[in-house]
């Protein structure tokens, strides 16, 4: 479901230049209102389309730190292609933040916008860029959409890749980027969705429930977001498997499991991925 998209899936996304995605690209842009030259020779944020991320074109274990960081903290979000804005540290730009907001106002316009914006990093290696970067990813932390970064750099470039970890970890290691976008509402939501994917539900009193052990779970010292949501679905499909459940998850099973040592772990401080499952 949450993946991060490195060099090992994705060819460079220079390999598209020129080629359909170009096209592709003009056409969304049109469909925008933008015209091509207007993005080239003002250098604006605007509204269009990119690959997934593309974060190096080799690899490094500097790098794969970044990504192991990114994938944990689970703030970049993929969905096939999705609106980005370009952001070129600009001097005379006095808000990126207002700048961006604007930019992804516009990709609200489109039909296929799913509350996945992409923002493309240029020049992020001076000073400036540090500065925006620092702005963008506290603005992206507390905002309703999922807002992913895509910064230029080689995973050959050990130069390079230092300074964007270094860029990058303190963001990640605030837990705050995660607990602020999470309300016992949303996890019990994406928990919801994951069994619906295996075909089952709760039934009413059960959402109350669920929502109830969720607002526990967010509050707890070692909540992980998405992972945590994964897990305790995991935790509910194998206990409904052993049940029998084939459908509709009872609420009583749930009770049973927010009293389960197992559920304990999720919100203690103790590893979440403890492999202490919930047996019913």
């Amino acid at each position: 479901m949450n993946n991060i998209n490195t060099a090992r899936n994705y060819p460079a996304a220079d390999s598209y230049v020129g080629g359909s995605f170009e096209k592709e690209e003009k056409r969304l842009m049109l469909r925008a209102g933008h015209t091509p030259e207007k993005k080239r020779t003002e250098g604006n944020p605007v509204g269009a389309y990119v690959l997934p991320l593309e974060i190096g074109f080799g690899w490094s274990s500097r790098l794969e730190q970044i990504v192991e960081m990114v994938r944990r903290a689970d703030i970049f979000r993929f969905d096939g292609m999705v609106p980005y804005i370009e952001v070129r540290p600009d001097p005379h730009l006095d808000d990126p933040v207002a700048a961006v907001q604007t930019a992804i106002n516009a990709c609200r316009r489109f039909n296929s916008f799913r509350g996945v914006v992409g923002v493309r990093m240029d020049g992020w290696e001076n000073d400036l860029g540090s500065y925006v970067v620092d702005k963008l990813i506290r603005f992206a932390a507390g905002h309703r959409d999922n807002i992913i970064f895509v910064f230029g750099i080689s995973g050959s470039d050990e130069e390079k890749v230092d300074q964007l970890y270094s860029l990058l970890l303190p963001h990640f290691s605030l837990r705050r980027l995660e607990t602020e976008r999470f309300t016992a509402h949303t996890l019990a939501a994406n928990i919801s969705r994951q069994l619906d994917e295996c075909g089952l539900t709760v039934d009413r009193c059960g959402r109350e429930e669920l929502l109830r052990m969720c607002g526990s779970a967010v509050e707890g010292s070692s909540f992980q977001g998405y992972r945590t949501a994964g897990i305790i679905a995991d935790d509910l499909i194998g206990a409904a498997s052993e049940r029998g459940v084939r459908r509709r998850i009872p609420a009583s099973l749930l009770a049973e499991y927010a009293r389960s040592d197992a559920f304990g772990l999720r919100c203690s401080a103790e590893d979440p991925q403890c492999t202490t499952g919930f047996k019913a």
